[in-house]
């Protein structure tokens, strides 16, 4: 059994595994409510060390929509649903695990500052030095709130925050 909690090496895989989740995500969902799928998180970032937990982001038409039409589905197919909105503006997150696999389907309107995370994964696959500070972050957090996700999430905030900004600023198109 894997253990979502640790912190391992990148894995090849982790690619594999979200464009499968995508296929059966697209073949499952009602495609007139979804608008794009990412892979997005620290899976996403080439030769990032990561828990292995794939995040899969999900621009969707409207949180209405995706209540009424979408969450039953998800729910029938082994995903637990969570509205999100201790950060900021609210999102919706389903989880699904199995001994071998986890994932996070993250789903949020086209405008939403969630998206803002595509800024992050892309300036850190642009800059090796940085995504070699971003995994030294993890690794002192890991080890400081290994029983705590909360804490650890807490702690990697302003740091992405920071990173995010000058992302916005530097990257016109990704």
């Amino acid at each position: 059994m894997t253990d979502f909690s640790q912190l391992g090496p990148y894995d090849d895989a982790w690619v594999v595994l979200f464009k499968n989740e995508t296929k059966f995500l697209m073949k499952l969902l009602p495609e007139d409510y979804l608008l794009e799928f990412h892979h997005i998180g620290s899976t996403a970032i080439p030769e990032m060390p990561a828990k292995p937990i794939i995040d899969i982001g999900v621009m969707i038409t409207s949180f209405v929509d995706a209540d009424l039409k979408i969450r039953p589905i998800m729910r029938d197919h082994g995903y637990a649903y969570k509205w999100c909105d201790e950060r900021g503006p609210g999102f919706i997150t389903f989880s699904k695990m199995d001994d071998e696999h986890a994932y996070h389907v993250h789903m949020a309107v086209e405008d939403h500052d969630f998206w803002d995370c595509l800024y992050f994964r892309e300036y850190l696959k642009r800059n090796p030095i940085e995504a070699k500070t971003y995994f030294d972050l993890k690794n002192e957090l890991a080890k400081q709130f290994a029983e705590n996700h909360i804490a650890y999430n807490a702690g990697k905030e302003e740091y992405i925050k920071r990173i995010t900004e000058i992302a916005k600023r530097e990257l016109e198109e990704f």
